[in-house]
């Protein structure tokens, strides 16, 4: 998961903040008042207080990789469908967005889920405070849950059976000021960035991608072919082919084909980033395929029949093996780091330069912040900390702190990191190589190498002042 050693990392500031043996305070501020981006780091953090950081985050993050198929689940059973259409879910539990490390966006759209079980089903007072409760719990985790939530309820109200959404809908009122607060927040953003697109032509290459996308095979191909045909097979026979039919298959069938629509519009004609939100287009594929388990309307059929209980069952299972399967790879692969930590010191400066980040197993860049687990576990700083980089963080770095600025996107381009601005402060410098020769010429005596393990390699900054006019080439094998 590309950004799971970042999300470490925040955790471990926000735990040890005032802890000399990690020196966060001195680069690092508290920053809620910037942000509803919360709800997960505070869970994990309190957990932390039971088990190590890691354990806590790894714990917070498989309640949001639970969440999802758990609110299909809930949301099925309300909607009185077969629950065994939950493992339509399965495969897109390990989507594209889990890959990448946005525990927050899985784990809002799962919350979302639960609300909605909630909202479509038997209806009293007590109901609705759940729903509120809920509704606030979603918009304390991402604002994605919300434009779910709120979509939703678009969709139904273009749908049908209008009053029974709108005598549920002011128990949506936190919702709405939730709302109200992210775009308070997004206009007053800094930003990090500017406005990009991708051509048609390549969004429908990549729509598979877009929706799992996380390994270097071709498997997941297989698994989101075999789904969509399993989805269309189980909906055909009640496919609204005509106007008589979609007023037949009921207002949240209706709901969940109007979401499939809107959302892979969404995919091809929003940008890919903003000034103030990156990754924006293919979360919203993600979306559409979330949607497929609630298209299936003919529910008596599926319950009695043996082919969509076998077929469903065989997708969930492969599903399951072919992804433990490629993370206890990719654990093998990964497992090199180790000696590098041990390495590194307390309370270091890191400079991560990154020629190659995804490896043989992974195609979503794993390798690009593997320096924050260092930071995590050891405390300091690293060149390019999300709390300093990023807005919606409940941190942000300090003022004044002697940290020098880090040029943007050094993650993707290595090459950007100066020493001779920036070598006064990292003296630390990990590096990890691609597979063609990555040279970088620094004065001799700068660094010195310290390990030397499968492609990372570890430099330490050497405290004598740099003579003559020799090189050292970092990186490199002397030879």
């Amino acid at each position: 998961m590309t950004d799971l050693p970042q999300h470490e990392a925040i955790v471990s500031i926000m735990r040890h903040m005032h802890d000399p043996a990690f020196g966060f305070e001195r680069y690092y501020d508290w920053a809620f008042d910037r942000t509803l981006y919360v709800f997960p780091y505070i869970l994990a953090m309190g957990l932390s207080y039971l088990v190590p950081v890691r354990l806590g985050l790894h714990i917070t993050l498989f309640l949001a990789t639970l969440s999802y198929p758990l609110g299909v689940l809930l949301t099925l059973k309300a909607l009185r469908k077969p629950v065994i259409l939950t493992l339509l879910s399965l495969p897109i539990v390990y989507n594209r967005g889990f890959f990448w490390g946005f525990i927050h966006f899985n784990f809002g759209i799962g919350l979302a889920f639960i609300t909605l079980s909630w909202l479509v089903g038997p209806w009293t007072k007590r109901t609705g405070w759940i729903v509120a409760g809920l509704c606030l719990l979603t918009a304390l985790t991402h604002v994605y849950g919300l434009a779910l939530l709120f979509s939703y309820a678009a969709a139904w109200l273009l749908a049908g059976d209008r009053r029974q959404l709108l005598l549920r809908a002011i128990w949506m009122l936190p919702a709405v000021l939730a709302m109200g607060a992210w775009g308070l927040f997004a206009a007053n953003a800094p930003g990090y960035g500017t406005t990009e697109w991708a051509p048609f032509e390549l969004r429908l290459k990549e729509i598979g991608n877009s929706i799992l996308g996380g390994y270097t095979d071709h498997s997941e191909d297989y698994i989101l072919g075999g789904l969509v045909v399993l989805a269309v097979g189980l909906a055909c026979r009640g496919f609204p082919w005509t106007w008589r039919r979609w007023l037949r298959v009921g207002v949240h069938v209706r709901v969940g084909y109007i979401l499939i629509l809107v959302q892979l519009v969404a995919y091809f004609v929003l940008p890919v980033a903003t000034p103030t939100a990156k990754f924006i287009h293919f979360r919203h594929a993600v979306l559409a395929a979330m949607m497929l388990p609630f298209i299936v309307c003919d529910a008596e059929y599926w319950r009695d029949g043996w082919f969509g209980k076998t077929a469903t069952g065989v997708v969930a299972v492969v599903t399951l093996c072919n992804s433990w399967w490629h993370m206890w790879r990719f654990e093998r692969e990964a497992s090199d780091f180790d000696a590098i930590v041990a390495a590194i010191p307390n309370q270091p400066h890191i400079a991560q330069l990154t020629y190659e980040s995804k490896g043989a197993v992974m195609r979503s860049h794993a390798y690009l912040h593997f320096g924050a687990y260092a930071q995590a576990q050891k405390g300091g700083v690293v060149a390019v900390s999300f709390p300093i980089l990023f807005w919606n963080i409940p941190l942000k770095g300090r003022v004044n702190s002697g940290m020098p600025e880090t040029p943007k996107n050094m993650e993707w381009a290595p090459g950007r990191f100066n020493e001779y601005r920036m070598g006064q402060f990292y003296e630390t410098v990990l590096i990890r190589r691609g597979p063609l020769r990555n040279d970088r010429v620094w004065p001799h005596g700068t660094y010195q190498q310290v390990v030397d393990v499968g492609a990372w390699k570890l430099y330490r900054r050497i405290q004598s002042e740099p003579q003559g006019n020799s090189f050292q080439r970092v990186g490199l094998d002397p030879q």
